[in-house]
């Protein structure tokens, strides 16, 4: 990697996950999709955003990671399935709304994966 983000995998196409993934690849970066319920990603791949058949496909594809999903146990169930599919140089950014606790807790999960991590919760909606 030359430092510079090139390859986003959102995970979680709600509401902010979409929009989310729409601003990045309006930025020109390369977008990789998952959603638990697949046929959410199915638009966006007309559109020229990547879909993925796993959250490790679509780890294993990028240099940063954004997880934004319904809550902890949702991020925990799917970055320990993806987690093990990164690359080098992995960047985690935990964008869904899990308080400090499990924050730390994935924080942890991340440093023992390689992954560099920053938790940037979102509150609200829309």
């Amino acid at each position: 990697m030359d430092g510079m983000i090139d390859k986003v995998a959102v995970l979680g196409l709600g509401t902010m996950g979409g929009a989310m993934a729409e601003r990045l690849h309006a930025a020109g970066l390369e977008v990789w999709l998952w959603n638990r319920t697949a046929s959410r990603a199915e638009p966006f791949r007309a559109r020229g955003f990547h879909v993925a058949d796993s959250a490790a496909d679509a780890v294993a594809a990028v240099d940063t990671v954004v997880t934004m999903l319904f809550d902890a146990d949702a991020v925990r169930s799917v970055m320990t399935q993806a987690l093990p599919a990164h690359g080098d140089g992995l960047i985690w950014m935990q964008s869904s709304t899990v308080g400090t606790v499990a924050a730390r807790e994935f924080a942890t999960m991340a440093e023992q994966a390689g992954v560099g991590f920053v938790d940037a919760p979102m509150l609200g909606t829309k």
